[in-house]
């Protein structure tokens, strides 16, 4: 990596790290944050989505920013192996991916701007930049060389999805399914949230280090590779449907008096809760059967056609167990309003 790259590089960490302390300083100290260009940065920077696995935000680009600030100011020093040099550089694309999610957020969820953290990321789109460019002479011939890793790092990540997805549907269908969630189950439903990002975002980067290095076409001339790219889509807009624009909308929705069991759209958006969920499940688990099985003799027709029909027949079940808790859920309120007013007829 050229020196005019590995110092611009060392500049932008050090004003993201600068920036992400100035959040943190003023979080701990509670006092309002500048925002140049609006008034929102407070109620963004304090929103449920100040988190990520419990970790606030802040802390997390601090810790960020400083670790690549002392790795390219040791390169300065230091002949830093090529490996290491590209496992920094996935690390500044992940943390890019998680800067747009947050930009995302603002936009579709929060509806609210932080100039503050648009500054951060960009700092961070700029380092992805300088650190691909400064890397890029060498980055075809390195992904060749851990190929076999980047399979590994697919399947696992599929793994990971199949197991996060399976925790975040249990967890979220027993909110819907008594009405009622507690602090606890919404802190998982946030972490499973974000431990799925997390495997589709390393999952499609591993899979583009995948494609890139498939000179032969072994994998792209595949029957499975199409579908694959289909369940890649279709994950990704899962992620977002259910954790940017149902859950939120499901959370924040006070439960306890259930003013909306005859609410129209309330019902509606249980009723998409139910098929996003079948949704994710079933692609996740269909993405680690496409990888874990020999599908020789399938076309992709064939293959889409499985899935199309599985997605259905789980999309039909959730939605006919929708059905079934609201009215069991409907019954039990009302037996309890029978009962106090029983009580009240009593005394």
């Amino acid at each position: 990596m050229t020196l005019l790259y590995t110092i611009g590089i060392i500049v932008f960490s050090i004003a993201g790290a600068l920036l992400a302390g100035y959040i943190a300083k003023t979080k701990n100290k509670g006092t309002h944050l500048v925002c140049p260009l609006g008034k929102s940065c407070d109620s963004v920077i304090n929103s449920r989505f100040s988190k990520f696995l419990g970790i606030r935000n802040e802390i997390i680009g601090l810790a960020y920013y400083l670790g690549i600030t002392i790795f390219y100011g040791l390169s300065l020093f230091l002949d830093i192996p090529q490996h290491i040099v590209f496992y920094v550089l996935l690390l500044a694309g992940f943390a890019f991916v998680f800067n747009l999610h947050l930009i995302v957020t603002q936009l579709i969820v929060l509806k609210k701007w932080c100039t503050t953290c648009l500054a951060s990321s960009a700092i961070s789109f700029m380092i992805l930049v300088m650190s691909f460019l400064g890397f890029q002479a060498s980055f075809g011939s390195y992904l060749f060389e851990i190929q076999d890793i980047l399979k590994w790092v697919f399947i696992f990540m599929v793994i990971v999805g199949v197991i996060t997805s399976s925790l975040h549907a249990k967890t979220f269908i027993k909110f819907l399914r008594d009405f009622e969630i507690s602090k606890k189950e919404s802190d998982r439903l946030s972490m499973f949230s974000h431990a799925g990002w997390v495997a589709i975002t390393l999952a499609s980067l591993a899979g583009i280090g995948l494609v890139l290095t498939d000179v032969y076409g072994n994998i792209t001339g595949s029957s499975k590779f199409m579908v694959i790219l289909v369940l890649l889509g279709i994950l990704i807009i899962y992620e977002i449907v259910i954790n940017m624009f149902i859950a939120p909308k499901l959370v924040d929705i006070h439960f306890g008096d259930h003013p909306e069991l005859d609410d129209h759209k309330h019902s509606m958006l249980r009723k998409q809760a139910f098929a996003f969920v079948a949704t994710g499940v079933v692609s996740w688990y269909m993405l680690l059967l496409l990888n874990a099985l020999s599908f020789y003799g399938y076309s992709t027709g064939a293959l889409l056609l499985i899935y199309i029909i599985v997605l259905i027949i789980a999309v039909g079940i959730s939605l006919y167990a929708d059905n079934l808790y609201y009215k069991r859920s409907v019954l039990v309120i009302e037996e309890k309003v029978v009962e106090v007013e029983e009580e009240i007829e009593a005394k």
